[in-house]
């Protein structure tokens, strides 16, 4: 899948990643060298089960990220 990476000023501030879909995700394994609002990406995830503060997104665990 391709998407964007975002930073949200919501609940202390953290990154989401929204697909191209729309669908909304909450990486929880997300690189530093990621963590750039609007950075475009190619990108594969695997559901986590658990619960998060954000409340944003579905938490997945990245099993493999690229920038486009």
């Amino acid at each position: 899948m391709t998407g964007t990476i975002l930073h949200l000023d919501i609940e202390g501030g953290f990154y989401g990643l929204v697909a191209d879909d729309g669908t909304r995700y909450l990486p929880l394994d997300l690189d530093e060298a990621f963590q750039q609002n609007g950075l475009r990406v190619r990108f594969e995830a695997e559901p986590a089960q658990v619960l998060t503060l954000q409340q944003w997104g579905r938490p997945v665990r990245l099993t493999r990220i690229e920038a486009l």
